[in-house]
């Protein structure tokens, strides 16, 4: 999950893609975890690629999915 992507019920999706851009919904909507209740799916697109933090964020997410 190192680059981008996050799971979710449909799979999952790479936040690096253009279509997040402006997606101000949460990576995961029924999902608990602290990345999802704090941040959008726009937000981590646009830092994804620049921000070492927004793969601990996307990993706090894919870890909580899985358990």
């Amino acid at each position: 999950m190192r680059f981008g992507c996050a799971l979710y019920k449909g799979g999952q999706i790479n936040l690096r893609q253009a279509a997040y851009e402006r997606d101000f919904r949460p990576v995961d909507e029924q999902c608990p975890c602290s990345t999802c209740a704090r941040y959008t799916r726009a937000y981590l697109h646009s830092v994804v690629t620049v921000e070492t933090a927004a793969c601990h964020l996307l990993t706090v997410h894919n870890v909580c999915y899985q358990v």
